[in-house]
């Protein structure tokens, strides 16, 4: 009975901690009741399964061992729906890895909580003395060990015929926790150089740069597009979209042009910042490094000369070997280590501010060109483009890519530029002197490659830092937003708004090669899908560095905050972005 008493306190914390999330946090009456059923289902059979044991055994060794492992059961338990009751959120992998943090349990608050919950099936547990089951608690051990056994068939058929990478559901709470343990114990030793043995490394090769669907209304038969990649440096959708019912709409020039161009919704940065979101994007991955990293980034030239030199292909390499002329324009000047990052990804030209600023008639301002921090602002950089443009004509057919600086976070724009209404507010100006830049540029662009042969992409490297400035007009508070994706041109180019459906940037590279139809049959080392295709599995996550954001029903959540029900989800795309971390610090993406 003592055990029974026990077993009946823990499904009554189970039962409460349900009502609770049922109340609190969204939870639906069908999913609450089925958690409480999985788990009481669990708890009851382990439970059942050691008072047999119990009964049967003459050795204190044994009982002594059955009920420590009894009285863990109950800590653990406990923890769990501690965890889901303040978090409302179980311990993942990720909280197991981040613990002294205290990410989902505040463990000096909670311990005592812990303890008081616990006592009384303690208590139960330990003065038990053993007492013979009769038949019908046997044939219950019976019932509820087939019960277990459909349940896990059930759930490993599901996972293994979605692609999914173990059996367990996160509705159990043992052994969703025990495996959870031995995913952070096994992140642990790779984080200690366990992983520098390449026998442990994952390959990311695959053989498709993409799988073949109907984009007919962009791509060509049997002809090459041109093709012009601008990444506009943190923007945001929310910068087209705004309008001030005194001054007008903020960006006029582009809101015009996704207006009449294929255009995502929905769609969200995988990465950030510049160094990521660039690469991250030209490589459809998640690279670990950015600009700093505190030394081991490409701003340390030690490192740069190593990460420059990790085994893996890009767009541009694809683009290569369909003979397209590669180029990338960009308003830095060559000693900045940015430009470094750029000609690692395989451009056959790379135009900085050293030969752009031949090229300015916006103004005759002066340049340092051996300074870090000399750069053109967009009226300068959008002006050189153009008049390079017209004297030395891309060859086509050419695969180009632009990156600006002028909308960089902080930044203001300079008393020749455009200002936005009264000018007060930094962000507003930055964006709207760039839309005016863009629109002078993209008209005289257009003159000359008109948009039956060339198709022209607007983008970003990743969203918006939400600065002061950008928090006086927006709410969004993470460095992950809807961003642009906006395709103008292409032999049958009709304006047409699609729903990403809350996937990233990640699968840019991708959809980029179905559009230029390259050859899909091309081994590579993408982890996203074209977006006229199917998902990844990776397709809603975004990763900066060791912080992850999940995407679900077109909302960013930050790692507390995701839905119960898509942590396990998450927790996969999280483990499998740090095995990409730990290929790339190998060297070698793919094989």
């Amino acid at each position: 009975m003592k055990i029974l008493i026990g077993c009946l306190i823990v499904i009554v914390a189970c039962f409460f901690v349900a009502f609770s999330n049922y109340v609190d946090a969204g939870w639906n009456l069908k999913d609450a009741m089925y958690w409480v059923a999985v788990n009481s289902l669990e708890v009851t059979f382990v439970f059942t399964l050691s008072w047999l044991i119990l009964q049967h055994t003459q050795s204190k060794l044994i009982a002594f061992t059955i009920k420590a492992f009894l009285c863990g059961i109950v800590f653990l338990e406990t923890l769990q729906y501690l965890s889901i009751f303040v978090s409302k959120a179980p311990i993942s992998v990720l909280a197991l890895e981040n613990l002294t943090e205290g990410r989902y349990i505040n463990i000096s608050n909670s311990m005592l909580l812990v303890m008081l919950i616990a006592i009384i099936p303690f208590y139960c547990i330990v003065s038990y003395d053993g007492r013979q089951a009769n038949l019908i608690i046997r044939r219950l051990l019976a019932v509820q060990f087939l019960i277990l056994a459909i349940l896990s068939s059930v759930c490993w058929i599901k996972f293994k015929s979605t692609g999914g990478y173990n059996w367990i559901p996160s509705q159990m709470n043992l052994m969703s926790l025990m495996e959870n343990a031995s995913k952070a114990y096994h992140n642990y030793k790779c984080l200690n150089e366990y992983c520098d043995n390449p026998s442990d490394l994952k390959d990311f090769g695959r053989n498709h740069l993409y799988i073949n669907s109907n984009v007919s209304m962009i791509s060509c038969d049997n002809r090459k597009l041109n093709i012009f990649v601008l990444f506009v440096e943190g923007f945001s959708s929310r910068y087209i979209d705004y309008y001030d019912p005194v001054y007008g709409r903020l960006m006029p020039n582009m809101y015009f042009l996704r207006k009449n161009s294929t255009s995502f919704r929905n769609y969200f940065n995988h990465t950030a910042a510049t160094y990521r979101g660039v690469k991250g994007q030209l490589t459809s991955g998640y690279p670990e490094m950015g600009g700093s990293n505190e030394g081991q980034g490409w701003e340390n030239k030690n490192s740069a000369n190593k990460l420059s030199k990790i085994k893996n292909k890009s767009l541009v390499d694809f683009a290569n070997n369909e003979n397209y002329n590669t180029a990338f324009f960009v308003p830095l000047s060559d000693v900045h280590p940015f430009i470094k990052l750029i000609r690692s990804l395989g451009f056959s030209e790379v135009y900085t501010a050293n030969v752009l600023v031949n090229y300015n008639k916006f103004n005759d301002r002066k340049f340092d060109l051996n300074d870090i921090n000399t750069f053109q602002t967009d009226s300068e950089f959008f002006n050189s483009i153009s008049n390079y443009i017209l004297k030395n004509k891309l060859q086509s057919p050419f695969f180009v890519t632009a990156y600006n600086t002028g909308t960089h976070v902080f930044l203001d724009t300079y008393p020749d530029e455009k200002k936005f209404g009264t000018g007060i507010n930094k962000a507003l100006n930055r964006f709207h002197n760039f839309d005016y830049a863009f629109g002078v540029f993209y008209k005289k662009f257009r003159e000359d490659y008109p948009e039956d042969k060339t198709v022209f992409i607007v983008t970003t490297d990743h969203a918006p830092y939400p600065d002061a400035d950008h928090k006086k007009v927006f709410d969004n508070k993470y460095f992950v937003d809807e961003i642009p994706l906006i395709i103008s041109g292409g032999c049958n180019g009709k304006p047409n708004l699609l729903d990403s459906g809350g996937r990233t940037s990640v699968d840019f590279a991708p959809t980029v090669a179905e559009i230029l139809q390259f050859n899909p049959k091309q081994r590579n080392g993408f982890l996203g899908e074209s977006l006229y295709g199917k998902r990844s599995n990776v397709s809603n996550i975004s990763a900066i560095n060791d912080v992850f954001y999940f995407i679900y029903n077109n909302k960013v959540y930050s790692v507390p905050d995701i839905p119960f029900d898509q942590l396990r989800q998450f927790d996969f795309a999280k483990v499998y972005i740090q095995e990409y971390y730990k290929s790339e610090r190998s060297g070698v993406v793919f094989k």
